[in-house]
């Protein structure tokens, strides 16, 4: 059985809401890249 985890992150409040898109989409990516994690990634959800 493979074990599932959970990422969260904290981002200022003061971010529009294009630039939390943004952000989101640069740290998912980044995730996403990462030959360890993207073998075991769940499907993305959406903001």
């Amino acid at each position: 059985m493979v074990k599932q985890y959970e990422t969260v992150f904290i981002a200022t409040p003061v971010l529009s809401e294009e630039q939390m898109k943004e952000t989101v989409k640069k740290y998912t990516g980044a995730c996403a890249s990462s030959p360890i994690l993207s073998a075991r990634r769940p499907p993305a959800s959406t903001i």
